[in-house]
């Protein structure tokens, strides 16, 4: 059997921009596969579209222990194999899997997707540390829907855009952390309090987020919000912060910032001013977040 030559070049530019595997087509229809590839910050951003095929990755690349590897499809299914662990995807579902496993990705019809690299080292490195298996996203209603959905459309509009910022970074991070305490936690009565966690973790660099923007977000009332938060023994106010100064220390420690000024750093954290980022980060951290850079502090 001859190979086809596009199935060829399409193995490997995944070899090249993504990770070792082959490609075997699932039917004797001609293959048709493209690849848009971007950096995002320390994030990389494949958008793929090709028909049905499969993915075998047998080798574990040892030099993939610093990331773990996203998955959201826009249109058509795939089934994605690794740690005897089989899971089904369908547009507007999502997928984490570890880079340091072999894995199979089955794409049973046209895929239309997104693979995302994730670092390690960033402000969300503690979900992303903490997983030993392969995770299912699935859609989801209300915010959390929007979110994930809302993620797949900027991340195709950002692979076609001149530049890359850190806030497109920011965003794509902030999403994956709101989507993994959305499956991680779920029980009933709940889904509210999950969703807004999500919102919050998605958009906490806008300045004026607020229980007000996050209760519209979610269809309910202020005050509603605030109960259930209250019912958590938390609050809207104490979650926003609490993200920013994660943001923000992460982001006082990496090198790439460095020509930062540490106000440049909070306010793309969230905080509009640099003096009420400074009391709350003392207050957090017990040091100022200058002190925080000079020494490579972590907590």
């Amino acid at each position: 059997m001859i190979a086809d030559r596009h199935l060829l070049d399409y193995e490997d530019q995944l070899s090249r921009k993504l990770f070792p595997g082959r490609c075997l087509p699932l039917n004797d229809a001609p293959f048709e596969g493209r690849l848009t590839v971007r950096r995002i910050g320390g994030v990389l951003a494949t958008e793929v579209q090709s028909s049905a095929h499969v993915l075998d990755m047998r080798e574990s690349p040892r030099e993939r222990r610093d990331v773990v590897y996203a998955t959201l499809v826009v249109e058509g299914q795939a089934i994605l194999g690794q740690c005897g662990r089989w899971l089904q995807l369908r547009g507007g579902d999502a997928a984490i899997s570890l880079a340091t496993e072999p894995f199979t990705i089955i794409c049973t019809e046209a895929i239309h997707l997104m693979s995302l690299k994730l670092p390690i080292e960033s402000f969300i490195g503690s979900h992303l540390q903490a997983l030993t298996e392969p995770v299912l996203i699935p859609r989801k209603a209300g915010a959390a829907r929007f979110d994930q959905q809302g993620l797949a459309r900027d991340l195709h509009r950002w692979l076609n855009t001149a530049e890359a910022t850190d806030a497109q970074e920011a965003r794509i991070l902030s999403t994956i952390e709101g989507l993994l305490q959305l499956e991680r936690q779920p029980g009933p009565g709940r889904s509210q309090y999950l969703a807004a966690l999500a919102h919050i973790s998605a958009n906490v660099e806008e300045p004026d987020l607020s229980v007000a923007k996050v209760a519209q977000a979610l269809g309910i009332s202020g005050r509603h919000l605030s109960r259930i938060f209250s019912d958590h023994e938390t609050t809207v106010a104490s979650e926003i912060a609490e993200r920013r100064l994660k943001r923000a220390n992460a982001a006082l420690r990496d090198v790439k910032n460095h020509h930062l000024s540490v106000a440049e750093i909070g306010r793309r954290s969230g905080f509009e001013h640099p003096e009420s980022f400074s009391r709350a980060f003392r207050r957090k951290f017990g040091l100022s977040p200058r002190a925080a850079r000079k020494r490579g502090w972590e907590p």
